[in-house]
């Protein structure tokens, strides 16, 4: 009968050793939000439930990295990087030994990722009347930052239609979509070609954030989807859709 005791008491240790392995709480995030561009959507890139993705309320203690990049007609396109290093860094510039320092520098990164999102999607409003787009290459290059990078919670937010339009693929092309829908793996390799994907994305998480107006964009949106998830998740990232932009749930429920 002990033996029973002692075996099920080392099971509940085991499991609540694991919940906490789980629950860690990251020493570093770096969060990307990319931002189409092309087109005039419902849903805007807002900045607070992004910030909230920090948790910083939680974790004062950690190094926050943010980049803001716009998704155009282009393959090169403008990246706007912040960061705060972590406490233990940014304490040796408090020669004043000023006991808010940390949340000034904290909130310094609020206001700064703020006016980031405020200002800079404003000076790209004129490519919206441009009939190209190149969603597949700008989102691969930021998955590429995030694999290659070393901090411990990675996300990358994607506010787009995912409506690739250039010479590979069009899927405003009944022909494209066609094949698309048939043979979605195949679509993907062939658009990869323009664009080097790492062989493991492990902790990355990336949200699709979109709100059709009609049922053709949202079968067109969901089929764009469809290929990303082959050829994303197969190499260990974590892809979540969602239709609304006040808040972000990470959790698998």
């Amino acid at each position: 009968m002990k033996t029973h005791i002692h075996f099920a008491i080392l099971c509940i240790l085991f499991v609540g050793c694991s919940k906490k392995e789980n629950n860690q709480i990251p020493k570093s995030t770096k969060i990307v939000v990319v931002h189409d561009v092309t087109d005039s959507f419902l849903l805007q890139p807002l900045a607070d439930p992004v910030l909230n993705l920090y948790d910083f309320p939680q974790n004062k203690e950690q190094e926050a990295a943010f980049d803001f990049v716009v998704l155009s007609s282009r393959l090169l396109n403008p990246v706007k990087p912040l960061h705060l290093a972590d406490d233990e860094t940014t304490e040796e510039d408090n020669t004043a030994d000023d006991p808010q320092y940390r949340d000034k520098l904290i909130t310094k990164f609020y206001d700064n990722v703020r006016t980031v999102f405020r200002e800079l999607p404003n000076r790209f409003r004129n490519q919206q009347s441009e009939n190209r787009s190149m969603c597949f290459c700008t989102i691969v290059s930021q998955v590429r930052r995030l694999a290659s990078s070393r901090y411990e919670k990675k996300l990358l937010i994607v506010y787009s239609d995912l409506s690739e339009n250039n010479s590979v693929f069009n899927a405003y092309s009944l022909e494209d979509m066609k094949e698309l829908q048939e043979d979605p793996e195949a679509v993907g390799n062939r658009i990869s070609q323009q664009c080097t994907i790492p062989k493991n994305l492990d902790g990355i998480t990336i949200i699709f954030v979109f709100q059709p107006r009609t049922r053709e964009e949202d079968e067109r949106f969901m089929d764009m989807v469809g290929m990303y998830h082959m050829v994303l998740e197969k190499r260990g990232a974590k892809i979540k859709i969602q239709a609304h932009n006040d808040n972000f749930q990470l959790n698998d429920e």
